[in-house]
């Protein structure tokens, strides 16, 4: 269809970054800050999926690649 695009969303594993958030003493707030974003974008990364660059900002922010961190599609 013409006009018709489709949203590429990334989510991130709810797992993976409460490790990540473990063995760094920070929270999701630290993590929105660190990422310039909200810690509901954080959040709404974490159960309905962000857009890549919104992932991207978030792995950046915690130092790691985002494959490290995304929920793996099989």
């Amino acid at each position: 269809m013409a006009g018709t695009r489709r949203h590429v969303t990334m989510q991130i594993s709810d797992e993976k970054l409460n490790m990540i958030l473990a063995t760094r003493l920070i929270t999701i707030a630290d993590v929105a800050r660190m990422a310039e974003t909200t810690p509901y974008t954080v959040h709404k990364a974490v159960t309905r999926g962000a857009k890549p660059i919104t992932v991207g900002r978030i792995a950046a922010a915690l130092e790691v690649k985002v494959e490290d961190i995304i929920v793996k599609e099989d």
